[in-house]
């Protein structure tokens, strides 16, 4: 992951799997990464992001065999740096069960603050196929 910080500040959010773990206390089974190998501290911090935590499965990649080389490890998250997090305040990241895929997915709600009655107005879910839409890198930009 590369990040060039010569740019104005502005909200900035990655989400996905970045298949790699920040702690030891990210895997179990198999062997243990040893603490170098973690790159991805070094890269959050260079990159001002910030993990957002999440609620569900703490782990959310499993390699589903039953044998000494079972695994679990956290490796799909979502990433913010303070901008982002100061514009929107109101959100939970919520790991789902995996279904047909060995990884969890994540699942963005944003609370909306003048409704009480209900705790959550929508989840937010990522389609690759907006990319192809030459009017979505400028809706982005305008938001």
């Amino acid at each position: 992951m590369f990040c060039e910080p010569k740019f104005q500040p502005a909200p900035w959010l990655c989400v996905g799997d970045f298949n790699e773990i920040a702690e030891q206390s990210e895997k179990v089974g198999a062997t243990l990464r040893r603490e170098p190998q973690m790159v991805i501290r070094n890269t959050l911090e260079f990159c001002g992001l910030s993990d957002l935590g999440y609620k569900g499965p703490r782990f959310t990649w499993c390699n589903n065999r039953s044998d000494d080389s079972f695994t679990k490890e956290r490796l799909n998250r979502a990433l913010a740096n303070v901008d982002w997090c100061f514009h929107y305040q109101q959100v939970m990241v919520q790991v789902l069960a995996a279904q047909s895929t060995d990884h969890h997915p994540i699942l963005f709600v944003f609370q909306d603050i003048n409704d009480k009655s209900t705790p959550y107005r929508r989840g937010f879910k990522f389609e690759a196929g907006w990319l192809k839409d030459p009017e979505f890198l400028e809706l982005i930009r305008d938001e």
